[in-house]
């Protein structure tokens, strides 16, 4: 399925973390999604404004 806002980006983000067993694998899933997260953003931002609950879930990542 192909996310459509942030904000699904951020839930499937959270689902794989609960699949996690270790820190280490957590922090892991973080940083990759989180910069997918942050790419996205940047991407959906040339084509529309994004909603302010977009920009503080991106901001969490590292977003502007």
């Amino acid at each position: 399925m192909e996310a459509r806002t942030i904000k699904h980006l951020k839930e499937k983000m959270l689902e794989d973390m609960q699949a996690c067993h270790t820190a280490l694998e957590r922090s892991m899933v973080k940083a990759i999604a989180g910069k997918e997260i942050r790419e996205k953003a940047y991407e959906w931002e040339k084509q529309r404004k994004l909603t302010p609950a977009e920009v503080a879930i991106a901001q969490e990542f590292g977003y502007r």
